[in-house]
Order: C-alpha cells, then sequence, then structure tokens
C-alpha cells in the first residue's frame, strides 16, 4: 500500500505530536515527584512536635524528613517521632529513652513488622490467615531466616496503629514471634540506609543477632 505525500506528512505530523505528548507527560510526572521529594527533605517541624535532636546524637541520613507523628510521655522520659523520607527507607520510627544520661535512640521501620511462623506452617497458610485479618505479607519470604515482613493495619504509619498490629501478631496462633524491623546506622555511612529484607547485618544487642534482615542505614 503506497502512501500519497499529503498521507506521509499527515502520518508524520500526528506522530510528532503523540511522541511530544508523551515526553511533555514524562518530565511532568518527574518534575511532581521532585517536587514531592524537596516538601518532604525541606518540611518543617509541626508546631505540635519538637525537633529532632541534631547530628550526631540523630544521623545525617534521618534528619531531613517530614514528622508526621510526635509522642512524648507525661513524664518527660521518653519521645517518638515517626518520619516520612524522600529515597532510602520512607518510614522510620525513632525513640528516644530519657531516662538513662545521655539519652539513648532506637530506629525501626514504621510500616513493617518482622515475624516468624511457626513450624509447619506455609507460607500460603501465612497468607490466607493473615488476610483474615486483614493484614499482608510485604516482600519476600526469607526461608533461610525464617522471617516474613508484615505491613501494618494503616496505610499510613502511626505509633498506634504500629504497635496494634504487633499486638496483634504476637498472639495470633500461627505466629512464632513478631518484633519491630531495626534499621542500623551504619557509622561509616552516615547519609544513607537501606530497605529491610535485603542481606544487612543485625545490630548487636537484636533478639536475632546472627539473622542479616535488619535494614542498615
Amino acid at each position: 500500500m503506497f502512501l500519497s505525500d499529503k498521507e506521509r506528512i499527515s502520518t508524520f505530523l500526528i506522530g510528532s505530536l503523540i511522541g511530544c505528548l508523551i515526553v511533555a507527560g514524562l518530565l511532568q510526572r518527574r518534575s511532581h515527584r521532585l517536587n514531592e521529594h524537596d516538601k518532604i527533605r525541606n518540611a518543617s517541624v509541626p508546631e505540635w512536635a519538637e525537633p529532632l535532636p541534631e547530628a550526631p546524637t540523630i544521623p545525617v541520613a534521618l534528619q531531613f524528613g517530614k514528622i508526621l507523628e510526635f509522642d512524648k510521655s507525661e513524664e518527660g522520659t521518653s519521645r517518638s517521632w515517626i518520619l516520612q523520607y524522600e529515597k532510602n527507607y520512607p518510614f522510620v520510627l525513632i525513640k528516644e529513652d530519657a531516662s538513662s544520661h545521655p539519652p539513648t535512640y532506637e530506629f525501626y521501620a514504621a510500616d513493617i513488622i518482622k515475624t516468624s511462623p511457626k513450624p509447619g506452617v506455609t507460607y500460603k497458610d501465612y497468607q490466607e490467615k493473615l488476610a483474615e485479618i486483614n493484614l499482608f505479607p510485604r516482600g519476600n519470604y526469607l526461608r533461610k531466616f525464617n522471617v516474613i515482613n508484615v505491613g501494618i493495619l494503616q496505610e499510613e504509619p502511626s505509633i498506634s496503629s504500629l504497635y496494634a498490629t504487633l499486638d496483634i501478631l504476637r498472639k495470633h496462633p500461627i505466629i512464632q514471634s513478631a518484633e519491630l524491623e531495626t534499621i542500623e546506622v551504619r557509622k561509616a555511612e552516615e547519609s544513607r540506609f537501606q530497605l529491610p529484607g535485603q542481606i544487612l547485618k543485625r545490630l548487636p544487642d537484636s533478639p536475632n543477632a546472627t539473622s542479616p534482615t535488619g535494614s542498615q542505614l
């Protein structure tokens, strides 16, 4: 089938127009994503929250995030923050214990719980039983270490939802153990941290210190 010169020109113009629209859409999407990242990274401290302690008390990797929730005990001996980050692991719980001097800090993934199924429970059974209570596995089943990460009850993390999910999972009959997913700060690289589920080193005081399923910062 032969096209006339007019048809060739029309086809070229239509193709060029479609190509331009696709490129414009991709650029707009990228610009929107970068703007959202900037908002998170440069977010100010809300009026209802207290700022994080400065580096090196809280590592540089955790300084540039958006505070989603803040809680302080009545005695003032403990504080907790949930922050969202524009890269690396997106949601982190930071816990401060000020009952000791100097205060101590712990870092956890704020949107997942690390669990281990009881012996004889298959991954399919695990999925089905969790679905009954509106909970779902996140990521891969690390069979070598018998670890399955489970998402929390709410889509956006909160301190109450995190601990409510932890309590539910610890009481479930098919679950052997459930704990918060520890995030480790690597002193040599304080500006970065990684996702849970990768082959990473556990914190020395973790109950599963030989398991490389924790997260590193």
